[in-house]
């Protein structure tokens, strides 16, 4: 039986996160997946989870997802991932694969907390840019990431700008055994050490990847009119074959197989 890529696509989730994030999986690993949204009720009965290669919690806001999954839902992503599953989260769903969220402290949009699912032990912190607004995109950037390790060298150590909406960074991640850091903001907040990105986190038998920024975004799905969006497309596309590689290398890590004719494609990009 073909193994599946699922897309929680339930309360609190962005219908534009989903799309690109599907948009994106085609382009790297179809056929050889299927890519399935996945909804709350199917995350709870957790009949998904034999035939899972990964699940992915894409952008959109974390205290809803709480909302509906705390209890069962959470439990059933726990237990997946434990014995063996992977977990990414980008954005909102990197801010609920942390132990603790602080986000836009002093403000009306302030959300603090503790989160059950809590794959960072640590805090994730944000947003790390621009101020986010929940009706607009004008909290939209581009940021700009430096790959670690492996991924410093798959980068040929250039620098990445990465579309970010509300994003943050992984307090104190390098403090912690099991948390590998994968890239770091190149600009960001005063801080004595380059601030965590993307980790790579050891949870049981399984591995967890949380991402501050959207990795998954495609600029060429941008709506071109937003006036928000339409400089950022600009910034962006220069930058599109460096994101695709971390995209790879991402789903590599998973065990995911790539599908070659795609990767190759996307190389020349």
């Amino acid at each position: 039986m073909m193994q599946s890529i699922f897309i929680y696509a339930g309360p609190g989730t962005s219908p534009v996160a989903v799309n690109h994030t599907v948009y994106t999986l085609k382009n790297i690993v179809h056929p050889l997946y299927s890519i399935q949204k996945i909804g709350l009720q199917d995350i709870i009965e957790g009949t998904w989870e034999s035939q899972a290669a990964l699940l992915i919690m894409p952008g959109g806001e974390d205290v809803p997802y709480g909302a509906v999954l705390n209890g069962a839902g959470n439990q059933s992503i726990k237990e997946y991932v434990t014995k063996g599953g992977s977990y990414i989260g980008f954005c909102a769903g990197a801010y609920y694969g942390s132990k603790q969220v602080l986000f836009a402290q002093g403000t009306r949009q302030e959300v603090m907390g503790e989160r059950e699912l809590a794959f960072f032990p640590g805090t994730a912190v944000g947003p790390t840019f621009q101020p986010w607004d929940p009706d607009s995109n004008v909290g939209a950037c581009m940021a700009l990431l430096k790959g670690n390790g492996p991924l410093q060298s798959i980068l040929n150590q250039q620098t990445v700008g990465i579309y970010m909406n509300g994003g943050g960074h992984f307090l104190d991640a390098h403090m912690f055994p099991d948390v590998e850091i994968l890239a770091t903001y190149v600009q960001g907040p005063h801080s004595p050490l380059p601030l965590p990105a993307l980790i790579d986190i050891s949870v049981g038998k399984g591995r967890v990847i949380l991402s501050g920024v959207h990795c998954e975004f495609a600029p060429e799905l941008f709506d071109l009119s937003d006036p928000f969006l339409f400089p950022l497309y600009t910034k962006l596309l220069p930058y599109k074959s460096l994101r695709l590689q971390i995209m790879r290398y991402l789903l590599e890590r998973f065990g995911i197989v790539l599908h070659k004719a795609n990767a190759h494609f996307q190389s020349l990009c």
